[in-house]
């Protein structure tokens, strides 16, 4: 029986090659077998891997052919992902589970051409998220109108929630805006880039203030149970670990798990923090 409750499951893609994390390919894999031999495998989801590094993932993963495959997420440009994703889901020891691409602008018409690009991809049902990049304010129609694409293609949309600097971090409110107009939509969403911890905070070595994966996740929940943007905004803003642990009992653990139905996942270089941080809040 698994150790990692409903609401938590898959919640963290294995994001360890990319920064700040930086780990090399084959300590990668590595580690990412080493989860999938732990009692948490049930919280990790697939491995992260560039659709440029392909060839060396297939090589790294065939010296060890007697493993279960190798599950995966490719991330390159539409076109990169056009070519790999076949070779990829032909290869018995890789397993492929997603396909990630940042558009070069949040338009509808990137939408639409991204998807038909991947369009024999999308065929095989192969799970894709656009990254579309967040404005100052996601109430902008042409973004809007993108997310309405993405909601007509059927395909899961990334948000960009950190970086290297203060402004690659969107505002609760932008984060807000973004996650109720995707869940009104019926829009599933993963997060990437600066989501390692449960609970909003600084980071003392930069400064920058992290959001928190479980404000996210009462934050989608919130937005299915109709609230107001600025309450969203406000859950989302919320540094109080005690404050989240009460939101969370008094909605239960069954309601966070059908938020997960929109919130999927998110990356994560480390699979460590996440860990220790869901393990000090008692939810592991």
């Amino acid at each position: 029986m698994s150790t990692v409750p409903p609401m938590l499951r898959a919640l963290v893609d294995d994001a360890a090659v990319f920064p700040p994390g930086n780990a090399t390919l084959a300590d990668a894999v590595r580690a990412h077998r080493g989860h999938r031999a732990s009692p948490l495998t049930d919280l990790v989801g697939p491995l992260v891997v560039p659709a440029a590094s392909l060839d060396d993932l297939v090589s790294i993963a065939a010296t060890d052919a007697d493993a279960a495959p190798l599950d995966i997420a490719l991330v390159g440009t539409a076109e990169e992902l056009a070519i790999a994703a076949p070779q990829a889901a032909a290869t018995s020891t890789l397993l492929l589970e997603s396909l990630e691409t940042r558009l070069p602008a949040a338009t509808p018409e990137a939408v639409d051409l991204a998807v038909e690009t991947l369009r024999t991809t999308s065929e095989n049902a192969t799970p894709t998220a656009l990254e579309l990049a967040l404005p100052s304010d996601p109430r902008d129609p042409t973004w809007l109108a993108a997310a309405d694409a993405a909601a007509a293609r059927g395909v899961r949309v990334k948000l960009r929630t950190g970086g290297a600097t203060a402004e690659a971090f969107p505002t609760p409110d932008a984060l807000a805006t973004a996650i109720v107009a995707l869940v009104e939509r019926g829009v599933a969403f993963k997060c990437t880039a600066g989501l390692h911890h449960a609970v909003r905070a600084e980071d003392p070595a930069t400064g920058l203030v992290h959001h928190g994966f479980l404000n996210v996740l009462l934050a989608t929940r919130a937005s299915l149970d109709r609230a107001d943007l600025r309450t969203v905004a406000v859950v989302l803003e919320e540094q109080s670990a005690e404050v989240l642990m009460e939101d969370a009992g008094a909605v239960g653990p069954e309601a966070l798990a059908e938020a997960r139905t929109w919130f999927t996942s998110f990356g994560s270089c480390s699979i460590d923090e996440p860990v220790q941080d869901l393990r000090s809040l008692g939810l592991l």
